[in-house]
């Protein structure tokens, strides 16, 4: 049975095009960037050629973006080590829990975290960019959904963004930090990489990753997020025939309520019929409370323990859109009705 892969934005597979720049990479980039002979060099080099490339798409220079394990490393390195008090919003990534009912400090500035795509609706939140005097943005979730331009806005200060949302590896992920903040950030791992702020040997093979990842995703803008509009729309359209209680969608995300159905019993129905769909954020997926980030998107506590999320990637095709509806048919008829 060919399994269908409906919870993009928990993870995304390693994209093909980045596959075989990585078995090619494998056996000759095994230097250490920071040493001088050739081998460190040639590492080095493309450790910077991947910068580049992410800094293109994301309007940035490249001296703004630094290498990290991932978003929540970029997330917690803000909130420890800016000099700003950060309060994270209750959609906000769950290694912001502990800055999101905080008591403010009136002699420190505020700097608001919030996710410019949630991660759970897929909203794009840009009345809150608005709203803000200074911001650090998780971007994981925009990716691939949302251009971005993070110089034209000067209230961002700091992104946070992780590879493997975009078909690169998992345990990378970038922080962009504004040319104007950084003599103000200490660093959290403390070393001389990443120009003294983030200290450690670099992930070569995972850094490459992410700079092909951006290039492959952002050269094939239009006809990918073609793709996945036909396909969202297409299935929230079939899936009214189905006897759901409430249906709701954002860019790639669509979120099912069932009427009697709990969340967590039916993504292990769907994976009994090989589907994979998600219970909320991969990230609170052992939290058997409601989703926070779906009470403020205006679902009641019940209703949220009743919602999955779908959300799909352009490696997605309208045959298993069509074979998911006639799942979700089954599984109502046979537990709902």
């Amino acid at each position: 049975m060919k399994r269908i892969y409906f919870d993009a934005a928990a993870t995304t597979p390693l994209n093909k095009g980045v596959l075989r720049e990585l078995r090619r990479d494998l056996k000759r980039l095994y230097g250490n960037p920071s040493s001088l002979y050739l081998e460190g060099r040639t590492a080095d080099y493309f450790v910077d050629l991947a910068r580049n490339k992410i800094s293109l798409y994301l309007g940035c220079e490249p001296s703004e973006i630094f290498f990290t394990s991932g978003a929540s490393e970029s997330n917690s390195w803000v909130a420890k080590c800016s000099r700003y008090q950060l309060v994270a919003t209750k959609d906000s990534h769950s290694s912001l829990d502990n800055f999101k009912d905080v008591e403010r400090d009136i002699s420190k500035k505020i700097l608001m975290s919030f996710p410019l795509v949630n991660n759970e609706t897929g909203k794009v939140n840009y009345e809150m960019l608005k709203k803000v005097k200074r911001c650090h943005l998780d971007i994981t979730q925009a990716l691939g959904k949302v251009k971005i331009d993070l110089h034209s806005n000067k209230k961002i200060k700091f992104a946070s963004a992780s590879a493997h949302k975009i078909g690169g590896l998992k345990g990378c992920g970038i922080l962009y930090i504004r040319k104007s903040e950084q003599r103000f950030m200490k660093s959290l791992i403390d070393g001389h990489q990443e120009n003294g702020l983030r200290g450690g040997t670099e992930n070569v093979l995972g850094i490459i990753s992410f700079g092909e990842a951006m290039e492959k995703t952002y050269k094939n803008w239009d006809k990918n997020v073609s793709k996945v509009k036909r396909l969202v729309d297409g299935l929230y359209e079939d899936l009214f025939s189905c006897d759901i209680y409430k249906i709701q969608k954002n860019n790639n995300i669509i979120n099912l309520t069932f009427k009697k159905l709990q969340a967590s019993t039916a993504v292990a129905m769907f994976d009994n019929f090989g589907v994979c769909v998600s219970a909320g954020s991969a990230c609170n997926s052992g939290d058997d409370k409601p989703s926070q980030a779906l009470i403020e998107a205006g679902y009641n506590e019940d209703e949220a323990l009743r919602t999955i999320r779908i959300s799909l990637s352009p490696n997605n095709h309208k045959w298993e859109c069509k074979k998911f509806v006639k799942i979700c048919k089954h599984i109502i008829d046979y537990l709902e009705n």
